[in-house]
């Protein structure tokens, strides 16, 4: 017969927690920065990413493929939802409707749901995306922007974000007392 350890009780238990954290932001505002913290800090805290899920499609598109990637995303939540896993939405809603059907999901499923939005000033912003794109050429890689005056155009786009998001300004906070802070929000550390 096995027993289980005080740790891996205790990992059940922080995993059986339902909560929710949707991610908003602005290109190199530092959300992937912030879901990998999480990913570390959560015990089985499940991903659910635009960008990484576009991926998978062969072919993208932004034009012909956003509506087939999101509805695959909205799929995704319905189903790690109805598991009871805690889940990161790492961007994806961009309009308040679609907000509103992860937040009437998330109701009937019983799980806390937080949104934070994270912020930095347009220099700092541009400055990360210089350095990402440097990397980004020295590993022989692309990214989907790597145009600084697309960058700057993209930034002047306003992107839905709720009301009661929980602000970050990841220029003057770092990632991990961002963490610490929606940890002890969402109660899973004293």
């Amino acid at each position: 017969k096995r027993f289980f350890s005080e740790e891996e009780i205790k990992k059940w238990k922080m995993a059986e927690k339902k909560m929710i954290i949707s991610i908003f932001g602005k290109s190199n505002s530092g959300k992937s920065t912030l879901v990998e913290s999480l990913f570390e800090r959560v015990d089985g805290i499940f991903i659910i990413s635009y960008d990484k899920t576009k991926r998978l499609l062969s072919d993208y598109d932004r034009e012909k493929h956003t509506r087939i990637i999101k509805d695959i995303e909205l799929d995704f939540f319905k189903a790690v939802s109805k598991r009871g896993l805690p889940i990161i939405i790492d961007g994806g809603i961009s309009t308040e409707k679609e907000y509103l059907k992860y937040l009437n999901i998330a109701k009937k499923k019983k799980y806390k749901f937080i949104s934070i939005d994270l912020i930095a000033p347009r220099e700092v912003l541009l400055s990360r995306f210089r350095e990402r794109v440097k990397k980004v050429k020295a590993e022989g890689k692309k990214i989907s922007v790597m145009d600084k005056s697309l960058f700057l155009k993209n930034q002047l786009i306003d992107f839905f974000i709720p009301k009661n998001a929980i602000r970050f300004d990841t220029s003057k906070i770092n990632t991990r007392n961002i963490t610490n802070h929606i940890l002890k929000n969402l109660e899973v550390i004293k």
